[in-house]
């Protein structure tokens, strides 16, 4: 609560601000954004689908109304070969590990034999 802060030149505030000023490792985040990515990644499934011609498909999925709860979830997925991955039929971009400035986007990240892939829910996600 910003009343509680100890404001001027030697206060906590400006003291913290100096520390994280310029920084590309530390991200600060509105509260309610954040509660609001927490109640998603609580509340959204991931299902594993019949696959047809894939070598896997999954079902993200939740109940929670999209106009509020309209950001993505990161999902790992562990992977022994090389894949291409789709969203809803459309194939997804690889995305450069660099900071995110967004709470929504669709892509997929290779990490250590692992795939993790960022997408909002309600979407079948397949790897080919």
């Amino acid at each position: 609560h910003p009343q509680m802060l100890e404001y001027g030149p030697d206060g906590f505030y400006e003291r913290h601000m100096a520390y994280i000023g310029g920084r590309d490792d530390v991200w600060c985040v509105p509260m309610g954004p954040l509660y609001a990515y927490q109640t998603l990644a609580e509340q959204t499934s991931v299902r594993q689908l019949k696959s047809r011609d894939a070598l896997a498909r999954f079902c993200v999925f939740n109940q929670l109304d999209p106009k509020i709860y309209n950001g993505s979830i990161t999902l790992e997925f562990e992977v022994s070969e090389p894949v291409r991955v789709t969203a809803n039929g459309r194939e997804l971009a690889e995305y450069a590990s660099r900071p995110l400035d967004r709470w929504v986007g669709q892509y997929f990240r290779r990490v250590d034999g692992r795939i993790l892939l960022t997408t909002p829910p309600n979407t079948i996600v397949e790897f080919r």
